[in-house]
């Protein structure tokens, strides 16, 4: 009897779904990696070693949003939009783009305000803006630092700094009305994890972390989708 095997359009759809989420876990750590091991510079000469550290926390982001069985799509979307925001630093688009900046923060916060949300097992609308406020705010306070001790040109004004409390607050109201609007948040007083179509919630029976998922008839350590 012939071994039987999945269609080659399904096989690919599935391969091309791994590679996804194989960059989305771990494009972060790698782009440190080379950030800290090229020697790269900005044309005026400056290290780019706080790029490097900026990479760091978006490799943090990427393997907790996986580790804690974000659901992918949030997981994906986080990983996107920070490793955007790590790029555009090097890049110097907040400075060539003056609405750059708020985008990022409105983008950035609402996904990070979901992932705090699900950390803590409350995935509520009202907990996520929650979030998002304190993100915003801590932020913030990591930019004054930043202009105090490590880059005299980060940008502090006042009205930035508004703009920037205003843009994380929208983009974590507009997180938190796409959660509720795909169906994922948390039913009220369950205490239960809902994750996406195919996830298992944390500690499932039968689950380790050895899971492999296998996809057009190779193995990807580590994938529990």
């Amino acid at each position: 009897m012939s071994e039987q095997h999945p269609p080659r359009g399904r096989s690919a759809l599935a391969a091309l779904r791994a590679v996804g989420l194989l960059a989305a876990r771990w494009s972060g750590l790698v782009l440190a990696v080379g950030l800290f091991t090229s020697g790269w510079r900005r044309p005026g000469g400056c290290s780019l070693w706080v790029e490097g550290l900026v990479a760091l926390l978006v490799g943090l982001e990427q393997v907790v949003a996986w580790r804690t069985r974000l659901p992918v799509r949030w997981e994906i979307a986080g990983s996107t939009a920070t490793m955007a925001a790590a790029i555009s630093s090097y890049l110097d688009l907040y400075a060539r783009i003056w609405w750059w900046d708020l985008a990022a923060h409105a983008l950035v916060t609402g996904v990070l305000a979901v992932l705090a949300a699900w950390l803590i097992r409350r995935p509520r609308p009202g907990a996520i803006v929650a979030a998002g406020l304190v993100l915003a705010l801590s932020w913030e306070a990591m930019e004054l630092w930043g202009h105090a001790y490590v880059d005299s040109t980060v940008n502090v004004a006042p009205w930035d700094t508004v703009g920037d409390l205003a843009a994380g607050l929208m983009g974590s109201v507009g997180a938190a009305a796409l959660w509720r609007a795909r169906g994922t948040a948390e039913p009220e007083g369950t205490g239960e994890w809902r994750a996406a179509p195919g996830l298992r919630r944390p500690g499932a029976a039968g689950q380790t972390a050895g899971v492999a998922v296998r996809t057009a008839g190779f193995a990807l350590p580590g994938f529990s989708v």
